[in-house]
């Protein structure tokens, strides 16, 4: 079985992975799927051979994601391969809304449901990428009322970051829509990755972390006694310091994760100083960014002239808080190899086509609404997974930045080297919602209760009858 590459691959055809023809014979055999696999692997594929089939037999097929980053550029990719028999509905913007592949975020996907009755039930796949933001605290209750109320008729197609209870999730599913699930499991990256550690001014291996951070403290307390406004400028030096190795080792692209929208901007600012650009490359740029501002019509904004400084450089930022059009300009840029290092949120992570050779971080710990706190291993891997581009690169690299002062050297090591956690459930109906529910699907509301992961979790067994999910065995 061949399937055609990516249009962002440069065309041609090449043999499915193992895994990936596992996924496509459930597919074709009428089932639902639910794939896990680390980043980068090629998940990706399996969504596209779904989406192929329903063009062909002219059927519909529905396909969601959490961020709307995700789906403008899935609407590209469609768009490029497939021509007007795709459309997309983000909130912001609805293109070709009838179109037999129609992308979406999963939150229009669920109000469509319940707004529009009927309306999907001649969709034949639903595919959920990045079906793990189950465990999202604010996204998650979304996902499981999707995967309760879509249309029972549709094949689900779900694709999903490594998680230990994959199986737990598609007997879950398997329940709830009274239908097998099939597992596909694949733990192998066709890119490695080599894993840096840099505390304060210098890389050191996981086994000499505390040592380090206590010598690195040491001498910041006793020699440098900063200001807290030296000390802002000492962790800028350390951003500084891995974009000096990056550039001496030649591993340039960089994502250089950032977990704030002001430390995007001003550590992109930070080195604004460099050229990371050959004059051809640059030329080149300068032309498709003016392009792209005529486009998406911003020539002359501030906004875009101020831009053009970074572009120039090689460099940009990233974040949810950007307008739109210019979140779609660094994409495009990026995509086509002309930013050699950009500094973003985590949402860039999120499924996101856009691996570079390097991925580093500037914390491990984010804050959470409430405190500063560790991220997760699965967060850390799945970002950390951008590294290393399939077909160009014999291996990736990854940098976490950690801070002697600030970071706990045992906290520092449950996110590089601690197991992947479970998903759990974050369902959660507020009064408003259970009223909108109530006034949209009656007393179904109830089923939304009663069918959910998080009831299932609670220790909820299969109901007479019912096949718990089928997991295919992938023979290495």
């Amino acid at each position: 079985m061949k399937f055609r590459e990516y249009e962002s691959a440069g065309g041609g055809e090449f043999e499915l992975d193992p895994f990936q023809m596992a996924a496509a014979e459930a597919i074709d055999a009428g089932h639902s799927v639910l794939v896990a696999a680390p980043t980068g692997a090629g998940k990706t594929v399996v969504a596209e051979y779904a989406v192929e089939r329903a063009l062909e037999r002219g059927q519909q097929v529905i396909y969601t994601a959490p961020i709307k980053a995700l789906s403008n550029q899935k609407f590209r990719d469609f768009r490029s391969r497939f021509g007007r028999q795709v459309g997309i509905m983000t909130g912001d913007v609805t293109i070709n809304g009838s179109a037999p592949a129609l992308i979406m975020t999963t939150e229009i996907f669920r109000n469509a449901l319940f707004e529009e009755s009927g309306r999907f039930d001649n969709a034949k796949f639903l595919i959920f990428d990045e079906v793990h933001y189950i465990n999202d605290l604010e996204r998650g209750t979304v996902w499981e009322e999707s995967i309760i109320f879509a249309p029972r008729s549709m094949q689900l197609v779900c694709l999903s970051a490594t998680m230990p209870n994959v199986q737990e999730l598609a007997d879950w599913i398997s329940e709830v829509r009274d239908s097998e699930v099939r597992v596909v499991r694949e733990a192998h990256r066709p890119v490695p990755l080599r894993y840096h550690i840099h505390c304060g001014d210098q890389l050191v291996k996981l086994g000499q972390l505390e040592g380090a951070m206590r010598q690195q403290s040491h001498r910041i307390r006793h020699k440098d006694r900063p200001s807290r406004r030296r000390h802002a400028r000492r962790r800028d030096t350390s951003t500084g310091h891995i974009v000096d190795i990056l550039e001496e080792e030649e591993r340039l692209p960089c994502i250089f994760f950032c977990f704030s929208r002001a430390a995007c901007e001003a550590k992109a600012w930070g080195e604004v100083h460099r050229d990371l650009l050959t004059d051809s490359e640059r030329e080149r740029l300068e032309a498709l960014y003016r392009d792209l501002c005529e486009r998406y019509d911003v020539t002359g904004e501030r906004a875009a002239e101020d831009f053009r400084r970074l572009v120039t450089r090689g460099i940009a930022y990233h974040h949810a808080g950007m307008l739109p059009t210019l979140k779609e300009i660094i994409e495009r840029l990026f995509s086509s190899g002309y930013i050699k290092l950009l500094f973003t949120t985590e949402t860039f992570a999120v499924g996101v086509n856009m691996p570079a050779r390097t991925v580093a971080f500037n914390s491990l710990r984010k804050y959470d609404g409430v405190s500063f706190k560790y991220m997760e291993a699965r967060e850390y891997h799945q970002m950390a997974g951008r590294a290393g581009r399939r077909g160009m690169d014999e291996v990736g690299f990854v940098y976490a930045a950690v801070d002697p002062e600030e970071d706990d050297a045992s906290g520092v090591r449950r996110v590089l080297t601690g197991k992947i956690e479970r998903i759990h459930s974050r369902f959660e109906l507020a009064y408003s919602t259970i009223l909108n529910l109530f006034s949209r699907v009656g007393d179904a509301v109830y089923e939304a209760c009663a069918d959910s992961f998080a009831t299932f979790q609670r220790g909820h067994h299969h109901r007479p009858g019912i096949p718990p999910a089928h997991e295919k065995k992938i023979a290495k």
